[in-house]
């Protein structure tokens, strides 16, 4: 089964090389980037993979258009944070040139400070991240994408690791953005809050997060993610509250 893996980037130099090495046996590697002003598309190239450059326009769009410059139909999309561990490749290897699915559900893991996290925030469940591109595409959704599949789907055994917050401050860098466009996203869709809900949900999230899922069950890393999750969740719905007003 011939197989192209894509990314996405913008300033990853720190985890570019990790993830594609993590790809690297795939038959061909594309990468679209965004105008990182780092040595991220240096590295990729480095690395044997297709650099293609296009402006940034939301998640779901600049993702979709990667999966279009791949020049094979079975596609596997990974995020610059991410990496593909072994028993992933193999049961990838392992899938026939025929008679496969239209889509793979594969199982994905955050890491933070370099612990897996086992519980709630940490378990991602499972996303289709390899897929045929001739059944299916990420739809346009600016920020939480996903693929959408017109055709039977599996799953995989092995993981995706997420290493999306391996620092304090890179957490902080993408929260600012993050929370707007998600603000953005709630208020297209017709959702609004108030004073109240918002000043309800960082403990409600708290609560939920730490007690609920059990984060605290992943020690000191798992308790500050869920902190973290919480203020995230409350500035989102703050941001939303502003556009509310601002709109009036």
């Amino acid at each position: 089964m011939k197989l192209s893996a894509v990314l996405i980037t913008y300033n990853e130099s720190r985890n570019i090389e990790r993830a594609l090495r993590s790809v690297a046996w795939c038959d061909e590697i594309i990468v679209v980037d965004s105008g990182s002003s780092d040595d991220t598309v240096e590295k990729a190239k480095a690395l044997g993979a297709q650099v293609f450059t296009r402006t940034f326009d939301g998640f779901g769009a600049q993702k979709g258009y990667a999966v279009s410059c791949a020049k094979n139909d079975m596609v596997l999309s990974l995020d610059a944070d991410e990496e593909i561990s072994e028993e992933l490749r193999k049961s990838i290897e392992s899938i026939p040139t025929s008679d496969h699915f239209d889509g793979y559900y594969l199982q994905r893991i955050d890491r933070f400070h370099g612990k897996i996290l086992k519980h709630a925030l940490g378990g991602q469940g499972s996303l289709i991240r390899l897929f045929d591109r001739r059944k299916g595409n990420f739809n346009l959704k600016t920020i939480h994408e996903s693929v959408e599949i017109s055709g039977a789907t599996g799953k995989l055994r092995g993981m995706i690791y997420h290493d999306s917050y391996h620092s304090i401050s890179v957490y902080f860098d993408k929260f600012n953005k993050h929370t707007s466009m998600m603000a953005e996203l709630k208020f297209e869709q017709g959702k609004r809050t108030s004073v109240a809900g918002v000043l309800l949900r960082f403990p409600l999230s708290l609560f939920d997060s730490i007690v609920a899922k059990h984060c605290f069950l992943d020690g000191y890393e798992g308790v500050l993610m869920g902190i973290f999750h919480s203020l995230y969740t409350t500035v989102k719905y703050a941001k939303l509250l502003e556009l509310q007003h601002s709109k009036v």
